[in-house]
C-alpha cells in the first residue's frame, strides 16, 4: 500500500514538474505503453475524472451523434424521397426501387473486411473526415444530379462503401475514450440518433418537397440539401475529431495523462496500428459476436423490408 501511495506522488510530481509539451508526449507515451513508470500510478482523482468525462462527452460524443445522425438520415431518406417523385421523375420500373435501396448495403458487406483494416492502419482523424465527405458527395452529387435509374444506383453503391467504417469505427472509438462502465450508455446515446434521424429528417423533407423549382425535381433538392450539410460536416470533423485520450486537444497536457490514466480500468490497451488476423478468427469463435450480428440482423430486417420493398397496387397477386 505504502508502496503503491509513493507510486502515486511520484507520479504526480513528474507531472507537475514537466512543462505542456513534455506532459502532452509522455501522455502519448504511456498511452502507447511506453512509459513504465506510471502503469502502476493512479494520478487521475474523482474529480478529474468527472471533468475529463464531461469534456470528453462535450466534443466526442457530440460529434458521434452528429455523425450517426447524418449517416442515418443519408441512407434512409430515400423512402421519403419516394413520396415526392422520386419513382416518376427518375422513370423507374419494376424493381429499380428496391434495387437502389438495398444495393448501399450490398457494397457494405462488401467493403468491411477492407474498413476494418484501414481502421487499424490509420488514425480516426485521417479517416473519419474522409468517409463523411465523400458519402456526402455520393448524396449531393450522386443522388441530387442523377435523374436515371444507372446514376442513382451507382451513388447509392458509394454511398454504402463509404459509410461502411462508421459503426465499426464508432465502436473503436467509444471504446478509446470512455470506462466500461461508462460505454453502454454512450452507445445509446449515438446509437438513438438513428430514430432520432427519421424523426427530424421527415418533417425536414415536407418543407423541401414543398419547394417547386424550374431546374431541379424534389428528390434532387432534398438530396441536395441532406449532402450538403454532410459534406460541411465531413470537413469540420478534421478539426472535431480527436485520435486518442493522450493527443486529445480538447484536454490540457496534464489532464491527458489523466485521461489516459483513468483509461486504465479497462485493462486494454488505447492505441495499436497492427492488425492481427488472430484477432479476426477469435472473433469468428464468440458466441457473442454471432448473438450480436443476430440481434443488429433482427432490429433491422423489417425496417429494410418496408422501407426498400414498399407494397403497392403494382406488387398484388
Amino acid at each position: 500500500m505504502a508502496s503503491m501511495e509513493k507510486e502515486t506522488v511520484t507520479a504526480a510530481e513528474r507531472v507537475s514538474n514537466n512543462s505542456a509539451g513534455d506532459a502532452g508526449g509522455l501522455a502519448v507515451a504511456f498511452e502507447e505503453g511506453k512509459e513504465v513508470g506510471l502503469s502502476d500510478a493512479h494520478i487521475c482523482t474523482d474529480a478529474d475524472n468527472k471533468r475529463i468525462l464531461r469534456r470528453t462527452d462535450i466534443w466526442m460524443l457530440s460529434l458521434l451523434c452528429m455523425v450517426y445522425f447524418l449517416q442515418s438520415a443519408d441512407k434512409g431518406i430515400i423512402g421519403l424521397t419516394a413520396v415526392y417523385g422520386l419513382k416518376t421523375d427518375a422513370k423507374l420500373k419494376g424493381n429499380d426501387y428496391s434495387n437502389i435501396g438495398n444495393i448501399g448495403y450490398y457494397a457494405q458487406l462488401g467493403v468491411q473486411p477492407l474498413a476494418a483494416w484501414i481502421l487499424v492502419k490509420l488514425r480516426f482523424r485521417q479517416v473519419l473526415p474522409v468517409i463523411i465527405t465523400c458519402w456526402g458527395i455520393s448524396v449531393a452529387g450522386g443522388l441530387g444530379g442523377s435523374r436515371s435509374y444507372a446514376g442513382l444506383l451507382a451513388s447509392r453503391f458509394f454511398l454504402g462503401a463509404f459509410e461502411a467504417a462508421v459503426i465499426p469505427l464508432f465502436s473503436i472509438i467509444t471504446i478509446a475514450f470512455y470506462r466500461r462502465s461508462e460505454q453502454p450508455f454512450r452507445v445509446a446515446c449515438w446509437y438513438s440518433c438513428y430514430g432520432l434521424s427519421t424523426l427530424i429528417s421527415a418533417p425536414i423533407v415536407y418543407g423541401f418537397g414543398r419547394i417547386h423549382s424550374h431546374t431541379l425535381f424534389r428528390y434532387q433538392v432534398v438530396y441536395l440539401f441532406f449532402g450538403l450539410l454532410t459534406i460541411v460536416i465531413g470537413i469540420t470533423t478534421y478539426w472535431w475529431a480527436h485520435d486518442s485520450p493522450g493527443e486529445a486537444r480538447y484536454l490540457t497536457p496534464e489532464d491527458r495523462l489523466k485521461a489516459v490514466d483513468r483509461l486504465k480500468a479497462n485493462q486494454q490497451g488505447v492505441v495499436s496500428h497492427t492488425f492481427k488476423w488472430k484477432h479476426v478468427f477469435e472473433a469468428w469463435g464468440e458466441l457473442k459476436y454471432w448473438f450480436y450480428m443476430s440481434m443488429y440482423r433482427q432490429s433491422n430486417h423489417v425496417d429494410r423490408v418496408l422501407t426498400d420493398f414498399p407494397f403497392s397496387h403494382g406488387n398484388r397477386r
